[in-house]
């Protein structure tokens, strides 16, 4: 694994995130399509009957403000709406989000930022990013998929030039599926916590380093708590006990 390029990688998504709150923002009232790239704060708590928050540009960077995104069950908080390609750089943090079929979809996106978020009540995933992300200081809660999902092909980050997901300080307790869920190579997965989570606790794909996790009482017998996949991982100071 190359430190050098996490380091890059995640100085980039941060300067990004930084030089978009620099711009004056754009306030969001309403649920809506942000096709103009920079910085955009939610104002008010939104309610929405399906997607509220469709991204379809890069570098765009949305503050929730501490407000909440409600929904009906359906659709997602916040989306990337990619085309041909992955939109790059989104950013969303500073919120509430319940009740929606996903909580933050960036699927679609590379180098991604999610932050200080609480998820909870989501029939799908809470949070499923793209390639090269920063996931951090978020709150999942009962959710029917997986907590957090990084789900990308062995190819996708080599061919876009990007790093592993760094996904820390994560607390993530009742998902259907596995807490967190990642099959980036070359990932950081540190100091998460992870509870009650019906298939696995963390699962991992290897090489990558998964450091002072904590995983209990994951899977069906409260044994599933840490899956490295493959070989190379560098596992130190995880707590795994049932």
């Amino acid at each position: 694994m190359n430190r050098n390029k996490l380091r890059r990688a995640a100085l980039s998504v941060a300067l990004a995130g930084l030089a978009a709150s620099a711009q004056a923002a754009t306030y969001i009232t309403t649920c809506q399509v942000i096709s103009q790239s920079g910085a955009h704060r939610v104002t008010q708590n939104l309610v929405a009957s399906g997607t509220c928050l469709r991204i379809q540009a890069d570098r765009v960077s949305i503050d929730l403000g501490g407000h909440q995104i409600v929904g009906v069950g359906t659709g997602s908080a916040v989306r990337a709406d990619a085309g041909t390609t992955s939109l790059h750089n989104p950013a969303v943090r500073n919120g509430s989000i319940s009740n929606f079929a996903s909580g933050v979809d960036f699927r679609a996106a590379d180098a991604v930022a999610i932050e200080d978020l609480r998820i909870t009540n989501v029939s799908g995933d809470g949070i499923a990013a793209g390639p090269g992300s920063i996931i951090s200081r978020n709150v999942v809660d009962t959710v029917r998929n997986n907590g957090i999902n990084v789900s990308v092909t062995s190819s996708t980050p080599i061919a876009l030039g990007l790093a592993g997901t760094i996904i820390s300080d994560n607390v993530i307790h009742g998902s259907g599926e596995s807490g967190i869920s990642v099959t980036q190579r070359g990932s950081v997965l540190r100091g998460n916590a992870v509870t009650r989570s019906a298939n696995v606790g963390i699962f991992v794909q290897c090489p990558s380093a998964v450091i002072g996790n904590a995983a209990h009482r994951n899977g069906v017998a409260g044994d599933r708590n840490l899956v490295l996949f493959g070989t190379g991982c560098m596992s130190s100071q995880n707590s795994t006990a049932q």
